[in-house]
């Protein structure tokens, strides 16, 4: 079983030499104290020796897929929304589920993957929802963490979803080495069902902080999805959907072990009647299992 990277290379101008000799410890006599500053400072010296000496040296932030097997994960997602094509409609939902990516094929930087989210838990306005089914999903994913192509995962009642095109796998990443404190922009367009989606996105090397044992880059950023269809539709459709999101990703692996988004948008559609504006807000989770 083997994994293909994503143009994933070495953290540049970073060299490793041979380790430095320090004298011998005796635990015992040196105190509970002393010994919790060696583990820091191993701990500190670690994080300074992956992500660069002194945040002079860079570190690339890239996406791997496995090319067998699978990344899983558990998705929460809740949301509100309201509309006025069916009159004044409100409702609130909350779900839970094990989100699985099983990789179809990798070319270069994208990966053709199939989801599978399994629901554990589905409440709408207050009311549990029984008897759904797992949902399936094909889609596109760069190593930027963006998905370019594919479906959302609807519940089958008005309710929140995960939807790939829109939240991804991560905030965008840049597509060269970069160190804390940078800063990068990128855009990019697609078509779904019609509807022509154009992307910018706005990202930060935020802090390196410890994850489950695993030092990590925290990345943070900002994905503007502009929507609009051809004039010549006989349905029209317009909106922007802006998300907001955190990504705590392992540099070594290429692997992101926790994402969290806040997602809100208002879009209109015309053509049936009156337009009909709908707007909803969602908070959406992952967490690598």
């Amino acid at each position: 079983m083997g994994t293909a990277h994503f143009e994933i290379a070495p953290s540049e101008g970073l060299t490793a030499g041979p380790p430095g000799r320090v004298r011998s410890l005796s635990l015992p006599s040196a105190g509970p104290l002393a010994l919790a500053m060696v583990l820091v400072a191993v701990a500190i010296g670690g994080a300074w020796w992956l992500f660069g000496r002194g945040n002079s040296d860079t570190v690339r932030l890239s996406l791997t897929v496995p090319r067998e097997g699978s990344m899983v994960f558990r998705v929460h997602n809740s949301a509100g929304a309201n509309a006025d094509f069916i009159g004044e409609f409100e409702f609130d939902s909350e779900f839970e589920g094990i989100l699985t990516l099983r990789t179809r094929s990798v070319d270069g930087d994208m990966a053709r993957v199939t989801g599978l989210l399994d629901i554990s838990r589905l409440i709408w306005n207050g009311r549990p929802e029984t008897g759904r089914p797992t949902l399936r999903a094909r889609f596109r994913l760069r190593s930027d963490g963006n998905v370019v192509a594919g479906k959302s995962f609807n519940p089958g009642v008005p309710a929140g979803t995960y939807d790939p095109l829109v939240a991804g796998l991560s905030p965008d990443l840049p597509p060269h080495a970069v160190k804390l404190g940078d800063a990068w922009n990128d855009e990019y367009q697609f078509r779904d069902k019609g509807v022509r989606v154009h992307v910018t996105t706005s990202s930060k090397f935020l802090r390196i902080e410890e994850l489950r044992g695993v030092m990590v880059a925290v990345v943070q950023g900002t994905r503007t999805l502009d929507l609009s269809t051809p004039r010549d539709r006989k349905k029209g459709v317009v909106g922007t959907i802006t998300v907001n999101q955190t990504a705590w990703i392992d540099p070594v692996l290429g692997k992101v072990l926790r994402m969290s988004a806040t997602i809100s948008g208002s879009i209109t559609e015309s053509g049936r009647g009156r337009p009909a504006t709908a707007q909803a807000t969602e908070r959406l989770e992952l967490t690598a299992l």
